[in-house]
């Protein structure tokens, strides 16, 4: 059984260990939560993180998380924020979590316009 409570104390962890557990709780069951918007505010946070290897596995995790998220509205608007990121490395792998970055004959009109700020 996943303990939120004490993965959400991980990610808020001065610890790198402990914030690494909690995204790698994150990637491989975040549709286990209980609280998912909980959980997808903590996965936010831990794109963020100090450390690059946590940011990136947090970012990754976007993409397996946003299906079970709630509010799709809120979660884009989200994505969207990270595609600001002054780190093109940061905004690339945003691209490849949410599937911009597959070839793809069919683009929703989101899509086409999120990728517009990656690219850029």
């Amino acid at each position: 059984m996943i303990d939120q409570t004490d993965i959400h104390k991980k990610v808020r962890s001065e610890n790198v260990h402990d914030r690494s557990e909690a995204v790698e709780q994150f990637h491989r069951y975040f549709a286990l939560f209980q609280d998912k918007n909980q959980a997808w505010q903590d996965l936010l946070e831990l794109t963020k993180d100090e450390d690059i290897n946590i940011q990136m596995k947090a970012i990754e995790s976007i993409g397996l998380a946003f299906p079970y998220v709630s509010d799709k509205k809120q979660a884009w608007e989200d994505l969207q924020v990270l595609t600001y990121d002054i780190d093109y490395s940061v905004r690339w792998r945003v691209a490849e979590a949410i599937g911009l970055r597959k070839s793809s004959k069919r683009r929703s009109s989101k899509s086409s316009k999120l990728s517009i700020f990656i690219y850029s």
